[in-house]
């Protein structure tokens, strides 16, 4: 496979209609993700070839069938064209900053950070991931929340974060600011064994 340098993207359609872009989180080191491997999405982003990804969109649709939910990922080229990556024929995990952005308003910006095992540890039940979540017009801070007894090994995917903001820097700032804190609890835990 050829690399690419840069930034990745999502496009997000239903049907073939494109409902935005969002930036995607790949190995992010902060989240203690390894190479390659998607830590997560922030958006809507500004800023990208819309009408171009729209053509290609419509184009996928008419070639493949595509209907419903589904999604491609992309990078741009050196040459300033969208050079896609990988289709994803189902509901994309970045499907739910758009419904959360549907609910809040057009210049509300959103991030889901997964956060990455930096050592074998078990997150512990108690924490502000513990917190009860019941209101349904908000995104919740914290999701795929495991028990505690569950023992990640380093570089495996443990929890994610969800945050809100007006811009994408000050989002990626708070997820940051979440996996500090992880991290001095997965150091306090190693310390006390």
């Amino acid at each position: 496979q050829e690399y690419l340098d840069g930034p990745s993207s999502s496009a997000l359609f239903f049907d073939e209609k494109l409902l935005g872009v969002t930036q995607q989180l790949i190995g992010t080191r902060w989240l203690n993700a390894p190479d390659f491997r998607y830590a997560g999405n922030v958006g809507p982003m500004p800023g990208h070839p819309l009408d171009l990804l729209q053509t290609i969109g419509r184009m996928l649709v008419h070639h493949t069938g595509l209907r419903g939910d589904w999604g491609f990922d992309f990078m741009i080229s050196a040459t300033g064209l969208p050079f896609v990556i990988e289709v994803n024929p189902r509901y994309t995990a970045a499907r739910e900053l758009f419904d959360y952005a549907a609910i809040s308003g057009p210049h509300v910006v959103f991030a889901k950070g997964i956060y990455y095992a930096p050592q074998r540890f078990s997150l512990p039940a108690d924490g502000p991931w513990s917190l009860p979540h019941d209101d349904l017009e908000t995104h919740p801070d914290w999701a795929d929340i495991p028990d505690g007894l569950t023992v990640h090994e380093q570089g495996q995917p443990v929890i994610t974060m969800l945050v809100e903001g007006t811009s994408a820097d000050g989002c990626m700032e708070q997820l940051r600011q979440r996996a500090e804190r992880l991290n001095e609890e997965v150091t306090t835990q190693a310390a006390n064994l």
